[in-house]
């Protein structure tokens, strides 16, 4: 399955080092949708860094970059590409969903395939579906899960049962580092305190990544989003895995983040 049609919003604090990855995630936007537009957020306001961008892109196409004043923090570029997101939503109904990431994680057509079978499977529930994401521990060749730092036991966890053999289990270290929306899911999360900077505990970058996550969050769960788990196979979905692509926390032996192997994620 793709996407109908995407609007995919990557934000860029301008860096030359990270040109590389920002390649890498765009090279993978038109696997995603059939028609697809990409907004690249970035600090940089300059005719030259400007072009830097344009020709590390050479390869990508439909993308466009948008130059967002930053007030205050520089952290709230991370929220640059909600006002794009919102005027698109109301003017174009052709856009069928909406992609918030930063500039170095990595979203697969699986990834999607994934997301709008698990948002049908979910939807009655109000919950939808999401991602684990992953680096590569440099030394050992391990995939180990970024975001969350403690097994997580299952048969404590909230979960859904789809199938004899699959279900979506609930985090409690939902963190993922990016969403997708449909238009319902947009226009609740705009009507709603949940796209405010202000709402919930996160920091203010991770903020702009919850979306729905802690919004009209059902009874017994910990939050909206759930993760796709093979229970014969006794591992969460490949296709619910994002890489992270600078590796930058499991490769850092002073970080908790990045250290729990994607074996040993779920225990019984």
């Amino acid at each position: 399955m793709l996407i109908e049609r995407l609007l995919a919003s990557i934000t860029f604090h301008y860096d030359e080092a990270r040109l590389e990855y920002l390649q890498k995630v765009c090279l993978q936007i038109p696997s995603l949708g059939f028609d697809y537009k990409v907004l690249i957020v970035t600090n940089a306001k300059d005719d030259s860094a400007h072009q830097k961008i344009r020709d590390q892109l050479g390869h990508c196409s439909n993308f466009e970059i948008v130059s967002y004043p930053v007030m205050g923090h520089p952290f709230f570029l991370t929220w640059g590409h909600l006002p794009m997101f919102k005027r698109y939503h109301e003017s174009d109904p052709s856009y069928s969903h909406f992609m918030y990431l930063e500039d170095d994680i990595q979203v697969t057509a699986r990834n999607v395939n994934y997301w709008l079978r698990g948002r049908h499977e979910l939807a009655n529930y109000r919950l939808y579906p999401s991602f684990v994401r992953y680096e590569i521990n440099y030394t050992n060749d391990n995939w180990v899960a970024t975001d969350i730092t403690k097994p997580l036991k299952l048969k404590t966890l909230p979960k859904i049962s789809v199938t004899p053999e699959y279900i979506f289990i609930n985090s409690p270290q939902p963190y993922q580092g990016m969403y997708i929306m449909d238009r319902p899911m947009m226009y609740e999360y705009f009507n709603s305190v949940a796209c405010s900077p202000d709402f919930g505990d996160w920091g203010i970058r991770e903020k702009a990544t919850q979306g729905l996550t802690f919004l009209n969050v059902p009874k017994s769960f910990l939050s909206r989003n759930l993760i796709g788990y093979n229970l014969s196979q006794k591992a969460i979905d490949p296709d619910a895995l994002i890489e992270h692509l600078p590796g930058n926390y499991a490769n850092n032996p002073e970080s908790q983040f990045g250290k729990l192997h994607l074996e040993n994620l779920i225990t019984s």
